[in-house]
Formats: structure tokens, sequence, C-alpha cells
């Protein structure tokens, strides 16, 4: 092995990526793996050699709670490899909107990521030339009608750091507006029961092949002249699997949100799927209260 030839004592590990899936039951044989990747026992390091765009410690997702066979000299010894921590592979976010008498909204967004999700940023906004128009499409999703004006991106190239971005643009239409009536989101909407519990039961165990922790911060300043009728709660939901927080501060006209949440579990089983479900909704319900305002005429 290369890292040998180097002075690193490694060993090779065979693997059954998640793309075969999590468990085997059947007959003992070395078909079941599809992959071999490195270990570094004096680092307690898994390290996939063909994983383009990872830094050292980003190991891709489909090798993540992966079962592995480490060959030793000694023999082989069946092992299960690291979970995504959410701690450690994680999206952090702010977002900067000022919005005017009119409902228009200029928006300042930031991001961060770090972990399994790096490959994702480095592959997806690496060329500057299809950068902001990838980013535009990304965001429309969260601002409603998102034309942003610049990009900036940091450490996308260097795979011992997370990747950054920073955006700047507009929306006429990320407001909604009836009559002299407002209302705006204060976070990214999850949508946790469409992604992840649409059904109304399940036979098998629901694995999260993709958990990192995200964290937004927004900070909302309304036009002078406002009458604030509703203003999004604080919560905190807690359960064996999840959990999601959102925090809310008011200054006057200007709101922060700080919003918080992860699986911290790999997975559901069935029979605990029903509470996993009315946790999603509860987020989802609390993610759809707006910041509701009156502009008179």
């Amino acid at each position: 092995m290369l890292l040998r030839e180097l002075g690193v004592e490694a060993e090779m590990v065979l693997l059954r990526t998640n793309l075969h899936g999590r468990r085997y039951d059947g007959v003992p044989t070395h078909a079941i793996f599809d992959h071999a990747i490195a270990y570094v026992p004096a680092l307690d390091l898994y390290l996939d050699g063909t994983a383009e765009n990872t830094g050292l410690r980003e190991l891709p997702w489909m090798d993540r709670g992966a079962l592995g066979l480490r060959v030793t000299p000694e023999g082989g010894r069946l092992v299960t490899l690291p979970e995504v921590n959410p701690d450690e592979t994680f999206e952090r976010s702010e977002a900067k909107l000022s919005i005017d008498v009119r409902g228009s909204a200029d928006i300042g967004w930031s991001g961060h990521v770090e972990g399994a999700l790096a490959h994702d940023w480095r592959v997806r906004y690496g060329a500057e030339g299809t950068r902001k128009g990838r980013l535009e499409d990304d965001l429309g999703g969260t601002f409603t009608g998102l034309r942003i004006l610049s990009v900036t991106g940091g450490s996308l190239d260097d795979r011992q750091r997370g990747p950054e971005l920073e955006a700047h643009g507009s929306s006429d239409r990320f407001v909604a507006k009836a009559d002299h009536t407002f209302a705006v989101p204060v976070a990214p909407s999850p949508f946790l029961e469409q992604g992840y519990a649409p059904l109304e039961a399940r036979v098998h165990t629901l694995w999260f092949s993709r958990r990192a922790g995200h964290e937004s911060r927004w900070e909302v300043r309304l036009p002078i002249g406002a009458a604030v009728d509703d203003v999004p709660r604080s919560v905190r939901f807690d359960a064996p699997f999840a959990r999601f927080e959102r925090h809310v501060q008011r200054d006057g006209l200007a709101f922060t949100v700080t919003t918080r949440w992860a699986f911290t579990q790999s997975h559901v089983e069935a029979a605990g799927y029903p509470a996993f479900r009315e946790f999603c909704r509860q987020v989802d319900r609390a993610a759809a209260e707006r910041l509701r305002w009156r502009i008179a005429p």
C-alpha cells in the first residue's frame, strides 16, 4: 500500500458501502464487499483514497456506518465504521434581511459547512462560472424570488477547511403581501415530514443516510412604521432520535432568530416511527409560523 511505502503503518479495509444496505445477515462471503479503503491505527483514522474533493477527516457518506473487514497480518476483523457526528458534520448559515415599506427585501447571506458536507459544496460550487447560478437556485427555495448580485467563496480549494460562501441579493417576492399586511419566515424550513416521514407507518427501519447538524441565524429588520401582529415563538423539541430548538429575540423592529436541529441517532426502528413522524410534524408546524406586520395606508 502507498501509505506503507511512505512509512505510515496502515491496514486495508474491505467495505460494504451504504449503497448496498446497512446490514448483511447471509452466508459469510467476501462477495458482500464492494469497496476498499485504508485504516491508520496510530490515528484511529479511516481514509478513502478514491474520494475526490474530500479532506483527511471528511469520510464520504457512503462509508459512514458501513460494515468493514479490517485485514491485518493476524487475520481479519469485522468493524463498523464511525457514524456521522452532527457536531462535526454540519451546515451553518447567517442571513441579514432588511425589508422596506413595500415588502422588498435586501438579503445578505453567508454559509459554512464541515465534515461530509464539504465534498458536496466543493463539487456544487467549485466552478466559478456556475457558482452564482447554482447558489441562486439552491437558496431560491428559502428566499423566494432571490436575485443574487454578488458571490464570494472562501476555502473551496482547501481540503483541510470547510467551504465558505457569501452572497448578497434582493427579492420582491420573499415577503408575502396582502393589502397593507406582510408576513415573512424567520428561518429555513426543514420540511421534515415531507422529506423523512411521508408514510403513515413503516415495516422496516428508517436510516438517515445524510445525518448532519443544521444551524441558522437570521436577523430581520422591519421598516419604520411597521405594526407587528405576530412573532414566532421560541420553542424546543427533544426526542430520543432528534432535537430542534428556535430562539427568538426582539429589539424594537429588529428580530434575531437562531435555529438548530439534528438527528441524534442514525436510524429509527419501525416501532418508533409514529413518534418520529409526530416530531417531524411538530417541527414543521413551528417552522410554518410567520413574522407578521402591518403598514398604515
